[in-house]
């Protein structure tokens, strides 16, 4: 694939000048990042020892633009250091931790033992006297320290004890032996403003700068990208930064998408926009992405399929539904891996999962894959581990270690994709890079990378063949599918009720502003297709039961869809009344 216009602007930038390159799905973001490093390499810019340094938010974009560089250049690392934000703070901490009274030999805290955390002190005062009341509270905590403490936008706090819980996890919880993730980003960027030479070091180090995905990036990261990027004199690097205002679906955690402004006026970056799409190769894609942008406002003859359930059990009506165009697509000898059924909220797949089981259906759910939930289904094989480093353990190596211990807790298991992808990454602790550590300081090297490196998601989807994926639309964000199966695009799921209760609970009109981080969730959704969407819509909740109405989030694109009402088996427009129905009284239809 060569280079198109826009992209070619980007790449070939001069080097004295700092860039933001815009970049929605599909138009080659980590392509045109991949292509600037070679570029500012094989034209001389790079002489060692000074490199320059990628940072990525997703372990993928990194994994995917080293094997392209290592492929196409010989001894790049030697000129290239590419790696995510929180493997740049571990890596900043192992050599200069006990500057800001970190153990350089700490171990990283898994969250599943941070939600352990945070439930007990819940517990002891009180507050959990009914199911899930664990969840509810841990996750307003979680919002309230995102918001104040990663993304600097002021929080109210919901309950009195949150600065308490906040404090015993500073001072409790967190050791100079053991730090969560978020405190190793704020004792990275404490380190670098408190000691001038260890900043200074950095600058000289690395002559150019460049990171992805910026819109996700909370504000505790773009102060660590701003100094390492600054010397103490107030000289800049250049920097070359990417992302995409529209794909800011990560707020939750922290991410602040003006980090994107402040970028662009701290380095004065010319901003430089990529203007075709190569990922998608049907036009009907394109057109529904184009318009949820405001690009355009042209339509179209072919529409997406919008299954619509309007009486009786609707949610058993759309599943039944769902199972036969899986099977039908089946008949077509298309491959179930290309397909992801996807919604904004796990519980909406709940139903449709019993379905898939009895029709024999395979499927896998990519929410499942990541190491908050991997850590509880394979709790004690990591409790053993993290006992033998606080041991000190020193006997065999760590394959030995992690192999036994795998045998020993889950012999019918061991060849799974987890355990085995554990397996074959505990080899590399054991190798001439780790060989003049001891064993226990190798496992706890073992330990912490697990955590940081592996991308599980992209590692699930390489290695699955014939099942359906299921995922939630943030699980999915950077994957790609040929065919989307759309489900809960209805109110109080996406927006989210909490939103929607404020729209519509107490009476307010519809402001296009309160819904739209909702409808870029929606349109990152929307994005992961290549070739077709299915839209299906259950009157009743699949959970609760209760009536939905159709969301707000569709008003841009309800003219590309034709709705296939699945009680009488009739196709209609939106311009029909039992269409116009369907929909949430607050929407402009």
């Amino acid at each position: 694939m060569g280079l198109d216009d826009s992209q070619k602007v980007a790449v070939e930038l001069p080097v004295i000048e700092s860039a933001f390159v815009n970049a929605p799905p599909g138009y080659g973001k980590t392509y045109v990042i991949t292509e600037r490093i070679k570029y500012l390499i094989s034209s001389g810019n790079v002489k060692p020892p000074q490199k320059i340094l990628a940072l990525t938010f997703s372990n993928s974009a990194a994994n995917e633009m080293r094997k392209r560089i290592q492929k196409e250049l010989f001894n790049s690392e030697k000129y290239i250091d590419i790696m995510n934000f929180h493997t740049f703070a571990y890596h900043l901490l192992k050599i200069y931790g006990n500057y800001v009274g970190i153990n350089r030999n700490f171990t990283i805290i898994n969250e599943s033992r941070e939600y352990e955390f945070k439930k007990s002190y819940f517990k002891n005062i009180g507050l959990l006297n009914d199911p899930y009341d664990d969840y509810k509270l841990i996750q307003k905590y979680d919002e309230w320290y995102s918001k104040n403490f990663l993304a600097n936008e002021p929080f109210e706090l919901e309950n009195i004890h949150f600065d308490d819980l906040k404090d015993k996890i500073d001072n409790e919880m967190i050791t100079e032996e053991e730090l969560n993730f978020n405190h190793m980003l704020h004792k990275s960027l404490k380190l670098l403003k408190n000691h001038s030479s260890i900043k200074n070091s950095f600058y000289n180090k690395y002559k150019f700068i460049l990171a992805d995905e910026f819109q996700d990036t909370n504000y505790i990261q773009y102060q660590l990208f701003k100094e390492i990027s600054t010397n103490t004199n107030g000289e800049r690097r250049t920097v070359f930064v990417v992302g995409d205002i529209k794909q800011a679906i990560m707020r939750f955690q922290g991410a602040n998408p003006k980090n994107i402004i402040r970028v662009s006026s701290d380095f004065d970056c010319r901003e430089i926009c990529l203007e075709e799409n190569h990922r998608v190769s049907s036009k009907k894609i394109e057109l529904i992405t184009a318009r949820l942008r405001g690009f355009t406002d042209e339509s179209s003859d072919q529409k997406f399929e919008f299954f619509i359930a309007r009486t009786g059990k609707t949610v058993e009506k759309i599943n039944n539904r769902i199972v036969n165009l899986l099977l039908e697509q089946k008949q077509k000898n298309q491959a179930f891996h290309d397909i992801c059924i996807l919604s904004s909220q796990e519980k909406t797949q709940n139903k449709l999962k019993r379905s898939l089981k009895l029709n024999d259906i395979n499927y896998v759910s990519l929410t499942e894959y990541n190491f908050k939930n991997i850590n509880k289904k394979y709790f004690k094989l990591f409790k053993c581990i993290e006992s033998l480093i606080n041991q000190k353990y020193n006997k065999n190596s760590v394959q030995k270690i992690v192999n036994t211990l795998i045998v020993k807790f889950y012999p019918e298991n061991q060849g799974n994709l987890i355990l085995s992808t554990i397996k074959n990454f505990s080899k590399r602790f054991d190798n001439i890079k780790y060989s003049s550590l001891e064993i226990w300081k190798r496992l706890q090297e073992f330990y912490n990378h697990l955590q940081i490196d592996i991308d599980w998601s992209k590692l699930l989807i390489s290695a699955v063949r014939d099942k359906i994926f299921l995922s939630t639309i943030h699980s999915a964000k950077g994957l790609e599918f040929k065919y989307i199966i759309f489900l809960g695009v209805v109110n109080y799921r996406i927006p989210h009720s909490s939103v929607c209760v404020n729209l519509c609970g107490h009476g307010r009109n519809y402001k296009d502003n309160i819904i739209s981080e909702d409808k870029d969730l929606f349109y990152v959704g929307v994005s992961r297709a290549m070739e077709d969407i299915f839209f299906f819509y259950s009157r009743q909740d699949e959970e609760t039961n209760k009536p939905r109405k159709l969301s707000c989030v569709l008003n841009e694109i309800t003219d590309l869809m034709v709705f296939i009402d699945l009680d009488i088996d009739e196709e209609y427009d939106v311009s029909t009344n039992l269409v116009r129905n369907l929909f949430c009284k607050k929407n402009n239809i």
